[in-house]
């Protein structure tokens, strides 16, 4: 196997899964996610791997981004993000107890409040555990920006879970 092929599936491996969990959260079907994380990974076999290995992982997510976008648009349809810990809710675990689903509803209410930008930022850093450098690169945001937004996510999301009687 060729150094390029051991690159690119090391690359596949590690990012498929969350890129494609990403492309659900901006509301795509299943189907649809997978043909565009399909396409993503075809537009990266196309470029050279020391061009884009520094910063593979933001340029997967911008890439998978703009096509998403580009599909809605065609469909007339705007891109929607679901509630961003929707993904997480939706992995049945048994160590889960009714306490835990109840932070967790009020969490997914305090989140679905949110502007769809900051949705996607706090998914991007919750859920894909990007940097502030990744989420800039992938959503086009400035890291200053990145990080104003999710200052003020974490503030509206304390302050919904209080008046909750979720946090203290």
């Amino acid at each position: 196997m060729s150094l390029r092929s051991q690159w690119f599936a090391r690359v596949l491996a590690d990012t498929e899964r969350p890129l494609v969990a990403y492309l659900l959260r901006l509301g795509l079907p299943l189907d649809a996610a997978g043909d565009v994380a399909q396409e993503a990974y075809l537009g990266l076999w196309q470029q050279e791997p020391g061009s884009v290995d520094a910063y593979v992982v933001p340029w997967l997510y911008c890439f998978a981004r703009h096509r998403a976008i580009d599909r809605a648009r065609a469909r007339r349809v705007t891109v929607s993000d679901d509630s961003v810990v929707a993904a997480l809710a939706s992995e049945d675990r048994p160590d889960r107890t009714i306490e835990h689903q109840q932070r967790n509803s009020a969490l997914q209410q305090a989140i679905a409040q949110l502007p769809a930008r900051q949705q996607e930022l706090v998914g991007l850093k919750f859920i894909d555990g990007l940097s502030y450098r990744d989420m800039a690169q992938a959503t086009g945001l400035s890291e200053s920006n990145v990080g104003y937004l999710l200052h003020q996510s974490m503030r509206t999301l304390r302050g919904f879970l209080s008046q909750q009687g979720e946090l203290p």
